[in-house]
């Protein structure tokens, strides 16, 4: 999309970037169940495999940054603190942000700057659950769930076990798993998490 204003045309990427890594034991989960639904529905993307590539600095030009797997960088060692800032200062600035990485806490302690900042996480242990339900009435992202039925309940067929969190200001739960949050939305200044 174009923006005009005084002085020079300024031209936005509508498209997204997916970070990913390649020598995660999560990264087939990318290819298994995340590139399958951004191919069916047809969103143009770029893939960055932090394993090889650095953050791109013009992150920030794109509509949306998605983190493509679990376990992303758990060992801290892909991620330096001036791409970690780059990420949350994209998100911040207007980048969306989707987050598919659910291993963010080691022993209380969140294993990525970015994502602390984008979120606001506090963590807790949490049990195992079976049942989500979803939260129609959520201040924050209600489109994300908006084609749900009404507060509607899935069981799983399986308890699944849980990272207990609870939530920075300006954030919603879209669903819960038991009395868990299981999907979240957050405002972080211009961007949309």
């Amino acid at each position: 999309y174009v923006i005009l204003a005084q002085g020079p045309v300024t031209v936005h990427r509508a498209d997204a970037v997916v970070l990913v890594n390649a020598s995660s034991p999560r990264y087939a989960d990318f290819t298994r169940y995340i590139q399958p639904y951004l191919k069916h529905f047809g969103v143009s993307y770029s893939v960055v495999n932090i394993a090889s590539t650095p953050v791109p600095t013009d992150i920030g030009d794109y509509a949306l940054i998605i983190v493509g797997h679990s376990s992303l960088d758990t060992a801290n060692t892909l991620l330096d603190a001036t791409e970690q800032n780059l990420l949350s200062t994209a998100v911040n600035n207007g980048t969306g942000f989707l987050n598919f990485d659910n291993d963010l806490v080691e022993f209380g302690t969140p294993r990525y700057p970015f994502i602390q900042n984008i979120f606001g996480f506090g963590y807790f242990s949490a049990f195992s659950e079976s049942v989500a339900q979803i939260n129609s009435s959520a201040s924050i992202g209600g489109y994300v769930v908006g084609l749900q039925p009404n507060n509607a309940t899935y069981n799983f067929p399986n308890a699944t076990p849980m990272l207990g969190v609870t939530l920075g200001s300006d954030s919603a739960t879209l669903a819960t798993l038991g009395p868990n949050p299981l999907l979240v939305a957050r405002n972080y200044g211009a961007g949309r998490a």
